[in-house]
């Protein structure tokens, strides 16, 4: 016998001394009386459907992919999980926050904690994102279709077929489905119908950068709040310093970011990787630049709130509101917007809707500092002149030199909100007039500008 052979036996020798020494399950014969043999194969079937459960979940290790640096994520995950191991609570389940708040990491949380507890299971991700492709829904139900199918893949040509082929499918099982990054709830619909009827025990967890995002069915909210400092410097270190706490002499430096991100984990770690291992002169530019530069990464994931706006209108507003009237009182600041004809309650519904503006308890408008940033840099990249631009500014005697600060933008006897009167049509009719083609710019009657860009002209940007 050979020594590799003689080794390889030894192998199995061991293997199979440890495997003796495991307890093996007994089926207990609960049956008797005359339906003795009908009750003990019900026993049986119960007995190997746990069997299998439990080897499923043995073999089942791959689950959704979470960062290691997962701050603060623990104790907000806890009562997404006691709701969902509770089967006699509400089936839909909403996790609201502003983008970059952590909303789905704190999600593929609560799902790798509880989904070997469903009979199915599916984590459905970027659906808004989904949503604005061709394709992009009936390929999510697919996925659907074929996660709650173990795996069998699944052809589907409609998203009308699909909600049929879903409904059939789950109406036997007890579902675990997370809808991630839901805009609207027709998304919702439009995946899995109307009326969302699972059965009971089921659970839907959506979600969403929309605070008030409804449907027909009860739901639990679970609002996801920004990290407090000592979490943001412990995860921005993280990613600055691979530690969590920073190296020797840049204490300063991180304590200033941190502030600069205000608990939002999405900046904490776009900053943190960009500063690694860097030393303290990159660093010191770095934060001189990001003081006047939103980071485009940064800016470019909060703006997808801003661009999800229904209309112009609100979308000035939001913008009026970051250059002037962020810790003003909210009672205030509204009269002061409709005396300018704005719709200025309904229009802050939406934006506190969309994360963009909150209010605290002293009734002052709050506004992330880095949604302030985004705001003034959609201001600053849409002003920039083109020649048509040019020429029409010279039409009407203005530039992005003579904007104008708070200050005057009350005093102006133009209206610049939206509200049109008789005499804004009559005006409309006579373009020579150069008061009529003033009006129509701030009105944005015709809409030769972004919204950024009419504000612009009514704003000079503050020395910070």
């Amino acid at each position: 016998m050979s020594g590799v052979e003689k080794k390889k036996i030894d192998q199995w020798r061991n293997a199979l001394k440890e495997v003796s020494k495991l307890t093996g399950k007994v089926l207990q014969d609960e049956s008797n009386g005359k339906d003795a043999p009908c009750i003990y194969l019900w026993h049986e079937a119960v007995f190997i459907q746990t069997i299998v459960k439990e080897v499923g979940i043995i073999l089942k290790r791959t689950v959704l992919a979470v960062t290691p640096y997962a701050v603060g994520v623990e104790y907000q995950v806890k009562d997404i999980d006691l709701w969902l191991k509770d089967p006699d609570d509400v089936s839909v389940g909403v996790i609201s926050g502003m983008r970059g708040i952590g909303k789905t990491t704190i999600a593929k949380v609560a799902y790798n904690l509880n989904y070997a507890d469903f009979e199915a299971s599916s984590f459905l991700a970027s659906i808004h994102e989904a949503s604005e492709q061709q394709t992009g829904l009936v390929r999510l139900q697919s996925q659907l279709l074929s996660d709650i199918s173990n795996g069998k893949t699944q052809k589907i040509y409609n998203t009308d077929e699909g909600i049929i082929r879903i409904q059939d499918a789950v109406s036997r099982k007890r579902v675990l489905l997370f809808l991630d990054d839901v805009d609207r709830i027709e998304q919702m619909d439009d995946l899995i119908g109307v009326g969302h009827s699972f059965p009971k025990g089921s659970k839907i967890i959506i979600t969403t950068s929309r605070e008030r995002l409804r449907g027909p069915q009860k739901h639990k909210i679970f609002k996801i709040k920004q990290l407090d400092f000592d979490e943001s410097l412990r995860l921005f270190c993280y990613h600055a310093f691979s530690q969590d706490r920073p190296m020797e002499g840049y204490l300063e430096h991180s304590r200033r970011v941190v502030r600069h991100c205000e608990g939002l984990p999405l900046a904490l770690q776009v900053m943190g990787s960009s500063l690694f291992g860097r030393n303290l002169d990159f660093w010191s530019s770095a934060l001189e630049k990001l003081e006047a530069i939103p980071d485009e990464r940064i800016r470019k994931t909060l703006e997808v709130s801003y661009k999800s706006l229904h209309d112009d209108h609100d979308k000035r507003l939001f913008l009026v509101i970051a250059w002037c009237y962020v810790g003003e009182d909210m009672n205030d600041v509204v009269k002061k917007l409709e005396e300018e004809d704005f719709y200025s309650k309904v229009g802050m519904e939406n934006l506190m809707d969309r994360s963009l503006i909150s209010v605290d308890k002293d009734n002052k408008l709050v506004m992330h500092h880095l949604i302030r940033d985004m705001a003034r840099a959609i201001i600053g990249q849409d002003t920039v002149d083109s020649p048509w631009r040019h020429s029409f500014h010279n039409s009407i005697g203005i530039t992005t030199e003579t904007i104008t600060s708070e200050g005057s933008l009350l005093r102006t006897n133009d209206r610049y909100g939206k509200r049109k009167r008789l005499e804004d049509y009559e005006e409309e009719s006579m373009p020579h007039e150069q008061p009529g083609l003033f009006k129509r710019l701030c009105l944005g009657l015709p809409s030769l500008f972004e919204p950024a860009t009419w504000l612009a002209k009514l704003f000079k940007r503050p020395h910070r």
